[in-house]
Parts: C-alpha cells; sequence; structure tokens
C-alpha cells in the first residue's frame, strides 16, 4: 500500500529563516560564543589536510590579516609566541629582532645595524651600524688587523711596546709624539758598516765590522782596522788639540786660518812639527790683530808658482809669483816687495 506525505509550501521568507538559522548552527561548531575560532574534533579526518587551513579574515601581504598554513607548511600571520625552539635554514625579517628584555638585550634592525647591552642602538656598549663602524669596550682579536688608519688615546701594548697618550715605550726606548727618542740604542744596521748612537757617543764601523770613529763628549776617536787609535781631536784645558801618531792632513778648498790667543806682550807659539802642505793656493797664519811670536818648524812648503793674489785689507800674503818665479810678500795696502828672486 502506497504512503502518501503530504508536502507543505514554503515561502520565500520561511526559507531564508531556516537557512539563517542553519548558518548559525554552523557557526556554533566553529567558533565560540567570545568569537575565537575553533576547529571542531571531527573536522579533519586521518589527521591530515589536503589543502590549507586559514581563517576567515585571512589576507596575504605585510599589511593584511588573519593567518594561513599552507599543506607544503608555509605559515602566515601577523605574530606569534613560540615556547619551544624555531629552527629554520634562512629567514628575512623586514622588522626588527629582540632577543632579552629591558637593557639585557641583543637587538638589529634593518636601519640601525645590530647592538648590544642596551635598549638604545647610541648607547649600546657594543654596536656595529649599517655602515661598518663598530664600537666596543674591548677585544681580543687572534688574527690580523687591515686599517687605513689607527688611533689610540689610552693604555696598552703593541709588538712588545707600551702605548701612553703621547708616547711609545720598550726596552728602555721611548719615542714621543713630539718625534723626540730618550734611551736605548740607534743604529743604521745591525751589523757591516754601520753607524751606532747610545749614551756612550757615537760610533762608526767599517763593512769589516772594525770600530774606525768614535765620537764621545769631546773626543773624536779615529782608529785602523785594527782597532789601534790613529789620531785623536779633544779638548785640553786650554783648547783643542790634535794627537796623532802618524800624518794629520787636513784639506781645505779655501785657506787654512791658525789663531793664537796670545798678545804681543804673551808667550806662546803655534808648533809645527815638519811642514805645512796646502791643498789650495795659501796658507794664511795669524789675524788681523794679532802676530805669532815663534812659529817652529824644520820645513814650510808652498805651491810653486801661483797668479799674483788680491789684496787683502790687514794681512800680508807670502807668495811665489808664476810670472817670474820670485818668492813675494804682498801687503795689505797693495805694495809687493821680493823676498827672493828666481835667479
Amino acid at each position: 500500500m502506497a504512503r502518501t506525505i503530504l508536502l507543505r509550501k514554503i515561502g520565500e521568507a520561511d526559507l531564508s529563516k531556516k537557512i539563517t538559522e542553519l548558518e548559525q548552527s554552523l557557526d556554533k561548531h566553529i567558533h565560540n560564543n567570545t568569537g575565537s575560532q575553533k576547529i571542531p574534533a571531527n573536522a579533519i579526518s586521518d589527521g591530515t589536510v589536503s589543502g590549507s587551513l586559514q581563517s576567515q579574515n585571512f589576507i596575504t601581504g605585510t599589511t593584511g590579516s588573519g593567518w594561513k598554513i599552507s599543506a607544503d607548511g608555509d605559515l602566515e600571520a601577523s605574530s606569534g609566541n613560540f615556547r619551544g625552539d624555531i629552527t629554520g635554514a634562512t629567514g628575512t625579517f623586514s622588522g626588527s629582532l629582540t632577543i632579552g628584555s629591558g637593557n639585557n638585550v641583543v637587538k638589529a634592525d634593518g636601519s640601525s645595524g645590530l647592538w648590544v647591552g642596551n635598549s638604545t642602538f647610541g648607547s649600546a656598549p657594543f654596536r656595529v651600524s649599517l655602515a661598518g663602524a663598530l664600537t666596543a669596550s674591548s677585544a681580543t682579536i687572534t688574527g690580523a688587523i687591515t686599517a687605513t688608519t689607527l688611533t689610540a688615546t689610552g693604555t696598552g701594548y703593541i709588538g712588545g711596546w707600551a702605548i701612553g697618550s703621547t708616547t711609545l715605550t720598550g726596552g728602555g726606548v721611548t719615542l714621543d709624539s713630539a718625534g723626540t727618542i730618550t734611551g736605548g740604542t740607534i743604529q743604521t744596521a745591525l751589523t757591516g758598516e754601520r753607524v751606532v748612537i747610545d749614551s756612550s757617543g757615537i760610533d762608526s764601523f767599517d763593512d769589516s765590522d772594525n770600530l774606525r770613529v768614535t765620537l764621545f763628549r769631546e773626543n773624536l776617536i779615529f782608529k785602523d782596522a785594527a782597532g789601534a787609535t790613529v789620531a785623536t781631536l779633544g779638548s785640553t784645558v786650554d783648547g783643542y788639540q790634535v794627537l796623532s801618531t802618524s800624518t794629520v792632513t787636513i784639506a781645505v778648498n779655501n785657506n787654512i786660518e791658525l789663531y793664537s790667543d796670545f798678545n804681543d806682550t804673551g808667550s806662546g807659539s803655534i808648533v809645527m812639527g815638519k811642514r805645512i802642505l796646502p791643498s789650495s793656493d795659501s796658507v794664511d797664519i795669524g789675524s788681523t790683530s794679532t802676530n805669532f811670536r815663534d812659529i817652529h818648524h824644520s820645513v814650510s812648503a808652498m805651491v810653486d808658482g801661483i797668479t799674483a793674489p788680491g789684496t787683502v785689507s790687514g794681512r800680508a800674503q807670502i807668495y811665489v809669483d808664476s810670472a817670474d818665479g820670485d818668492l813675494k810678500v804682498k801687503f795689505g795696502d797693495g805694495f809687493v816687495r821680493v823676498i827672493a828672486a828666481d835667479s
């Protein structure tokens, strides 16, 4: 026997009401009464999602909203709180990164750089700007430092040298910022031909390491290759003297002038052991105001023939005239007298 089912005609208003009631019923399964979104326990079968999960208000992009988890594991959200570790191969942060809180913090961003130890970049004891400028209170560096300029205003050490505010000190030697070197030994080479300067004086060595010249206080000492002293130029009570065990040669371009400190009524003399060999045209003995009482010598030699010298006021010049071979004297007023004729 057939069963008859009576159908009631539903108007458009009733249909719209039923649809609204159905939407509200479904919304209770997805949302709780506080507005937080939840996924019912039976909404995902077999623990897998074939597509993606996202909030109803999800809009992608840096100015978007909501959240989305794609099937391949990508997460997009506005913020998050992770109670465990975060592990990733790479990452990009468009804002800032903060590790820690307060001034016990490590921070980095794309406008200032990287800084540690203070919440503000400019006050951090360690900071690196985006331009590469490094500020730190101390550093221990085991490798090389390459720099175009280096400025140290405090103290420390570099290569065994102590750094002062204006000095470098090491091994008894101090170099100050004014360019003065104090103490120690200065030498132009370690071995061979060199000059050595220290507190005892100045020494000059030849290429065989033999000490040849020493300057100590008022004494200038000359030595031969065997180390024996051959001449000494030094001071005495009354002046300076040259002591030599061999010939002393004085070479000049103009005149050799020998002066004595006694006057006409005093005593004294210039003592010449053997001879004077001038390298130029004349030997000038005496001065305009002093004549020597005695000149003791065995031989006096001069050039055998020069052009008559010009007149020198206050001086008498003895010479051999190349024009006639005579030995002459020319006085300060220009008068010439023949001492000995070459005949």
